[in-house]
């Protein structure tokens, strides 16, 4: 249990992060749409991924709730690596500075 705690304390600020970015991703004039449809999103995902999620292990068992949850991570994964920013914004990617680690890149 205190492992899912863990789990939802470091991945709760990526989305206010991710939704405070987005004027910066797309632009000022297309920000208020796209905040929009992330929130709807979210909000679709999160209700509908529960649901399907208790209807599955209603129906499969508690068993299945780790294979679940890594079948859930690993879509979440891929659709991080989908929608990607293109290899071609370098201003982008210049911005954005690896954590302290000890060793500098520049």
């Amino acid at each position: 249990m205190a492992a899912l705690v863990v789990i939802g304390v470091s991945l709760g600020p990526i989305f206010p992060a991710l939704v405070s970015l987005t004027p910066e991703r797309v632009g000022p004039a297309a920000a208020v749409n796209v905040v929009g449809w992330q929130l709807a999103a979210s909000g679709v995902g999160g209700t509908g991924l529960s649901a399907l999620t208790g209807v599955v292990l209603q129906q499969a068992g508690l068993a299945t709730f780790g294979p679940a949850l890594t079948l859930l991570a690993a879509a979440m994964f891929g659709l991080n690596l989908l929608v990607d920013m293109p290899a071609g914004d370098q201003r982008r990617a210049k911005s954005h500075r690896p954590l302290a680690t000890g060793c500098s890149s520049d």
